[in-house]
């Protein structure tokens, strides 16, 4: 009699330690796929690809390269941080001081970022201007020629 109860709770828990299992497997299942759709994209594990921004600057009077350079990296600065900069390392790569247009590059998840900076840009070194972008590109061989065709 003790025996056949003995085998009796023995086949019930082996029972429920199969159940246990498969509801765990299952909850373990859903939690990965909750996981994966709150995970952000991860668009900055890849190798950061460039971008190449042509701008016209609109000033009173004629800029520098130098601070034309400081102030775009102080507006992205203010906007959006230090470690924002860091990754995005925007840099003014070409600026024609007589024509008063240049080519910024930037990594290509920042590109959106450097536009709304280079739009809240309203001075630089004490002349008032206005920066506007006119085309993004993939290459600065694009760009340069790009820069080249624009006549005004």
């Amino acid at each position: 009699m003790y025996y056949e109860v003995a085998l009796v709770m023995l086949v019930i828990s082996m029972l429920i330690a199969v159940v246990n299992i498969v509801l765990l497997r299952r909850a373990l299942r859903l939690y990965k796929a909750v996981l994966r759709i709150l995970e952000p994209k991860r668009v900055l594990e890849k190798r950061p690809r460039k971008r190449y921004v042509v701008f016209s600057v609109i000033c009173e009077d004629k800029v520098g390269f130098e601070a034309l350079d400081t102030a775009i990296k102080k507006s992205f600065n203010e906007l959006y941080g230090k470690a924002a900069v860091h990754k995005a390392s925007p840099k003014l790569v070409i600026f024609d001081e007589v024509r008063q247009r240049g080519i910024i590059r930037v990594s290509h998840a920042y590109k959106d970022h450097l536009v709304a900076s280079l739009g809240l840009i309203k001075e630089v070194n004490g002349v008032k201007c206005i920066i506007a972008p006119l085309k993004t590109t993939g290459t600065i061989k694009k760009a340069r020629a790009y820069l080249d065709k624009l006549k005004f």
